[in-house]
C-alpha cells in the first residue's frame, strides 16, 4: 500500500510541476529535504518574483474531504518551520522577494481526468 501512494503522490507531485511551469513558475527545487520533512515544490511566482513553497496533495477519494484538507495546524506549522530552514540555507535565493506557502490540490477520485486547485498563500 505505502508503494502505492508514494506513486501517486509522485504522479500528483509531477502533475503539479508541469502546471506551475506553464503558468510560468520557475521550478527551484522539489523534494528539498531535511530532518524536519520535506518542500515538495519550490518555485517563483513570474508576477511577483515571491517565492513559492508548495505543498502538493493528491487525492484519490474524498473519503478524508479531499485534497484541499490535507493540510491541518500541525503540518502548516511543520511547513512554515521547513520554509524557515531552506530561507536560512539559501540566503542569496530568497533574499528581498517574500515567500508564501500554497496548496496544490489534485482531486483524481473516480478515475477521470484530474481537477487541479490552486490555493495561494494558505
Amino acid at each position: 500500500m505505502a508503494t502505492k501512494n508514494r506513486e501517486i503522490g509522485a504522479a500528483g507531485e509531477n502533475l503539479a510541476a508541469r502546471m506551475l511551469k506553464e503558468c510560468g513558475y520557475q521550478i527551484i527545487d522539489r523534494n528539498w529535504r531535511c530532518r524536519f520533512g520535506e518542500i515538495d515544490i519550490i518555485c517563483r511566482d513570474p508576477r511577483s518574483a515571491r517565492l513559492v513553497f508548495a505543498e502538493v496533495k493528491t487525492r484519490t477519494t474524498q473519503q478524508y474531504g479531499g485534497a484541499k484538507r490535507g493540510i491541518g495546524r500541525e503540518k502548516y506549522g511543520r511547513l512554515r518551520q521547513l520554509v524557515s530552514v531552506w530561507l536560512s540555507r539559501h540566503p542569496d535565493i530568497g533574499k528581498g522577494y517574500g515567500a508564501r506557502i500554497d496548496l496544490i490540490a489534485i482531486d483524481v477520485s473516480g478515475g477521470k481526468v484530474p481537477v487541479i486547485t490552486h490555493c495561494r498563500g494558505i
